[in-house]
C-alpha cells in the first residue's frame, strides 16, 4: 500500500489512498500538557476532561502547589480551571510549569483558553503515544512573538532545539536559523522559547518522551487582517506524519490555510487539484482553499499539515478570530469522537457557536450524512466527501463500525471574534524504543508491542544497564602466542511493555503529596546464541557527524595487513581469538546482527541518568564502525572506567625554582596589557564610530550647519577683499 501511495503522488494525482492500521487513539491514561504564552498576559485556561465510563482523575498543578482530585461520570466531562501564569511566560529558562493529568480508566483533554477578546485551544496527546522528534510551526508573525514550549514526561530529559528563524532571531542570545540550544529537564519541566519571526521548521529532539506545543503569542490570518489571537496547538510526532491529507475549511464553512511541512529532502506534494509542490526538509507551502479549493494531496514522504483559521475581516459571517489545528492524516482517522459538551460551554462570559468538519470516503460518508442530517460535497478527482455543519446538541458521539473510518475537527466562534479549532480526534503510533531505553548505546528493536535491546559486547541486564569489568588491555606482538579471552553473555532482552499508564492505588496517590510515574519496570531477558566472525582494524579517523545530539562519531578504517579474526560462541563462556600479525591495543566489540533464543526471568532496575557510550556495526566485509556518542552538554560519564596513562618520554616534567620565576615572568609578561592601545586612552583622542543611518545623517547635518554658520561670517570679508583687489587692478 505505501508503494502505490508513492505512485499515487507522481502518476495519479486524483486518487487518495487510505492505510488502515493498528494504532492507539487519542484516549489515553496520563497526560503532560504546557501552555504557551499569552500576549494579553490573563484570562483563563479550561481543561475539559471527558470520559465513557465512570473515572477517577487526578490533576497536579506544580506552578499553583495544587493537586485536584474528583471522578467524571460516565458520558460527561469535567472542567479544570488554571490561572493565566500556568502559561510559558519565561524565555529558554526551565520552570516547572507542566500540568500532570492521571486517570483510572481511558480519558481526552481538550484545551480551551479564554480571555475577553482572545481564545486557543488544542486536543491533548497521551504520554504512552509521545514522540522524541517534532518540526514546530507558527504561522507569519504579524504583532506578537511566535513560540514553542517543550515539557518532559520524565527526569533527566535532555532537549535539542534546532532552530529556523526565518530571518528573525529566537531566545535571549540570539538563536538564528542552524544554531542549537540543549537543555535538560527534569518532569513537568518546560522549556520555551520566544522567535521574532515566523519558527516553522524548528526542531525539537529528545532522549525522552516530551509533548511540545507552539505556534502564535498573538497572531493574525493572514497577516493583513484585523484581530489579534492567541494561536497555539499541541504538535504531532514526526513519527504520527501522514503521506495523505484532505485539506478542507476547518470547521465552519470558510477557507481557511493550509501549511505543509515536509520531513525530508525532496519531497513531491501532488494534489487532487493537479498542483504539483517540490519541497526539501523543514520547508512548507502554503495551501488557501479559497483560491484552490477544498482538496486531497499525497506526499513521496511524510509531511505535516497544520491548518489556519482565517480571522474576522476575512471571513464573510464577521466572526471569529485566527485558529491553529494539527490535520490528522488520512491513516489517523478513528470511527469513534466523543465530547461533552460544546467548545464554550462551562466557560464564563463565552458565547459562540460550534461547527464541525467531517471527512470520509464516499463509500462510507453516507452513514455520516445520516447521524449528522447533513449533506456531504465531494472532492474533484478524489474518494473523499466533506461535511460542514452546525452542532447545537450535546453531548456529541460519532460511533461507526470498524470499516468506516473519518476525520472530525470541531471549531467554536464567537460573537466577541474569538476563534478555536482543534481534530476532535485522532490516533496515534506508540513508541517503543527511545534513545534512552538501551543503555550503554544499546541496540532498541521494536518487536510487535514490546522492544528487545541488543547489547555491546561484555554489557548485560534487560537494557544493557550491567557493565563488564574493566579488562587488562595486552600488546601482542607476532611472535607471541595469542591471549585467551574470558567472554560473558551477550543479552538481548526483551520488555513486556513500557507501560506508562499504569496508575498507581489510590492509597498511595492519596498519601502523596504529588503524583509521579514510576521509572521501574519489570523486564524479561533473552540470551543470544550465535557463532561470529568479526575483523578488527587497526586504524580509527575522526568523521564529522551533524546530529544536534552526537558530537563525534569515528569509524575504523580496513587494513589487510592488520586484521584479527575472532570467533565468538557467545552461548557458552569461552572464545578463540586468532591473531594474525597484529598489535591488539582495543576491546573487542560485538556485531550489531545477533539472533535471539527466549529465556525468560524477572528482572527490576531504576533507569540511570546520561551516559557517554561506545558502540560498533559491522559489515559483511569485516569493516567496523566504532561510535563515540558523546553528550554536548559535557557532562562527564561516571560509569567510564578508562583511564588514560602518562607513558614513558611523555611524563611531566619537575620544575625547579629558578624555572617556575622565569615561566611566572613570561606569564605575567603575556598577561599585561598596554595601556595605550586600550579604548579607553585612544577614545580620549577619537570618537567612537556609530555606523547607525540616523547617526550619520545627525553628523551631515551638524556639517552642513556648522559650514553654513561659518560661510555667514567669511563670506562678505572674502568679497571686500575681492572687490579691493579689483579696484586696485584697475587702477
Amino acid at each position: 500500500m505505501l508503494f502505490l501511495q508513492v505512485l499515487s503522488v507522481y502518476f495519479i494525482h486524483g486518487l487518495c489512498y487510505h492505510v488502515v492500521t493498528g494504532l492507539q487513539s487519542n484516549w489515553g491514561q496520563q497526560f503532560v500538557i504546557p501552555f504557551l504564552s499569552n500576549f494579553e498576559k490573563k484570562g483563563t485556561v479550561y481543561i475539559k476532561i471527558e470520559a465513557k465510563v465512570a473515572t477517577s482523575v487526578y490533576v497536579d498543578i506544580p506552578w499553583e502547589s495544587r493537586t485536584d482530585s474528583f471522578t467524571v461520570l460516565a458520558y460527561s466531562e469535567h472542567i479544570v480551571e488554571l490561572q493565566w501564569n500556568n502559561r510559558y511566560e519565561e524565555n529558554l529558562a526551565v520552570v516547572t510549569k507542566a500540568v500532570f493529568i492521571n486517570a483510572t480508566a481511558p480519558i481526552t483533554v481538550y484545551s480551551h483558553s479564554y480571555v475577553s477578546n482572545s481564545g486557543s485551544g488544542f486536543l491533548a496527546i497521551p504520554v504512552n503515544v509521545l514522540g522524541d522528534y517534532y518540526i514546530a510551526v507558527s504561522y507569519t508573525k504579524a504583532t506578537f512573538n511566535t513560540s514553542v514550549v517543550v515539557a518532559a514526561v520524565e527526569d533527566a530529559t535532555e532537549v535539542v532545539i534546532h532552530y529556523s528563524t526565518h530571518g528573525g532571531v529566537c531566545g535571549p542570545d540570539d538563536y538564528t536559523t542552524g544554531d542549537i540550544s540543549i537543555h535538560m529537564l527534569d518532569r513537568l519541566d518546560v522549556i520555551g522559547v520566544h522567535c521574532t519571526e515566523d519558527l516553522t521548521g524548528t526542531s525539537v529532539t529528545s532522549n525522552r518522551p516530551i509533548s511540545v506545543v507552539s505556534g502564535n503569542v498573538g497572531g493574525k490570518v493572514p497577516v493583513s487582517a484585523k484581530g489579534n489571537d492567541v494561536m497555539e496547538e499541541m504538535l504531532i510526532p514526526v513519527k504520527d506524519f501522514g503521506f495523505e491529507y484532505v485539506l478542507t475549511n476547518t470547521g465552519r464553512a470558510e477557507s481557511s490555510i493550509n501549511r505543509i511541512v515536509a520531513l525530508a529532502d525532496n519531497t513531491t506534494v501532488s494534489s487532487s487539484t493537479g498542483d504539483v509542490y517540490h519541497l526539501n526538509a523543514s520547508d512548507f507551502i502554503d495551501i488557501d482553499t479559497a483560491t484552490h479549493d477544498e482538496q486531497c494531496i499525497n506526499s513521496s514522504t511524510p509531511v505535516m499539515v497544520v491548518a489556519f483559521g482565517k480571522g474576522v475581516t476575512a471571513s464573510s459571517d464577521r466572526k471569529g478570530d485566527p485558529s491553529m489545528a494539527v490535520v490528522p492524516p488520512t491513516s489517523s482517522f478513528s470511527n469513534d469522537y466523543f465530547i461533552a459538551s460544546g467548545l464554550g460551554q462551562g466557560i464564563h462570559g463565552y458565547i459562540g457557536s460550534d461547527f464541525l468538519t467531517v471527512v470520509a470516503s464516499l463509500d462510507n460518508i453516507g452513514t455520516l450524512e445520516t447521524m449528522l442530517s447533513a449533506t456531504h460535497t465531494p472532492l474533484n478527482n478524489s474518494k473523499y466527501g466533506i461535511i460542514h455543519t452546525q452542532i447545537t446538541t450535546w453531548p456529541l458521539q460519532l460511533l461507526t463500525d470498524n470499516t468506516t473510518i473519518f476525520g472530525a475537527t470541531l471549531y467554536s466562534v464567537s460573537s466577541r471574534y474569538r476563534g478555536v479549532a482543534l481534530p476532535l480526534g485522532m490516533v496515534f503510533e506508540q513508541q517503543i524504543c527511545w534513545s534512552s531505553t538501551c543503555l550503554n548505546n544499546g541496540i532498541c528493536h521494536e518487536v510487535n508491542d514490546s522492544f528487545v535491546c541488543e547489547c555491546l559486547f561484555g554489557f548485560t541486564g534487560d537494557i544493557c544497564q550491567h557493565q563488564p569489568e574493566t579488562p587488562t588491555l595486552t600488546s601482542v606482538s607476532p611472535e607471541t602466542s595469542a591471549p585467551s579471552f574470558e567472554t560473558t553473555d551477550t543479552f538481548i532482552t526483551t520488555n513486556s511493555g513500557l507501560d506508562l499508564t499504569e496508575l498507581p492505588s489510590t492509597e498511595a496517590i492519596n498519601a502523596a503529596t504529588g503524583l509521579h510515574m514510576s521509572s521501574t519496570n519489570a523486564y524479561a531477558t533473552t540470551s543470544i546464541s550465535e557463532t561470529i566472525t568479526t575483523s578488527l582494524m587497526s586504524q580509527i579517523s575522526p568523521v564529522v557527524s551533524t546530529s544536534p545530539i552526537q558530537q563525534g562519531i569515528y569509524s575504523a578504517s580496513s587494513s589487510a595487513a592488520n586484521t584479527m579474526s575472532m570467533t565468538l560462541n557467545v552461548d557458552g563462556v569461552s572464545a578463540s581469538t586468532l591473531l594474525q600479525d597484529t598489535i591488539l591495543t582495543v576491546m573487542p566489540l560485538i556485531p550489531s546482527s545477533v539472533s535471539t533464543s527466549p529465556i525468560q526471568k524477572d528482572v527490576s532496575h531504576d533507569l540511570p541518568s546520561i551516559v557517554t557510550t561506545l558502540g560498533a556495526e559491522f559489515t559483511a566485509s569485516g569493516e567496523i564502525m566504532a561510535s563515540v556518542s558523546l553528550k554536548t552538554n559535557n557532562l562527564k560519564d561516571s560509569t567510564s572506567r578508562v583511564c588514560v596513562c602518562l607513558c614513558k618520554g611523555d611524563r611531566l616534567e619537575v620544575l625547579d625554582e629558578e624555572a617556575v620565576k622565569a615561566f611566572t615572568e613570561e606569564i605575567k609578561e603575556e598577561l599585561i596589557l598596554d595601556t595605550k592601545t586600550l579604548s579607553k586612552t585612544v577614545r580620549k583622542y577619537t570618537s567612537a564610530p556609530d555606523e547607525r543611518k540616523s547617526a550619520q545623517n545627525v553628523g551631515t547635518l551638524g556639517i552642513v550647519l556648522l559650514s553654513f554658520t561659518f560661510g555667514l561670517m567669511v563670506i562678505p570679508d572674502v568679497l571686500s577683499c575681492c572687490k579691493a583687489l579689483h579696484r586696485a587692478f584697475k587702477r
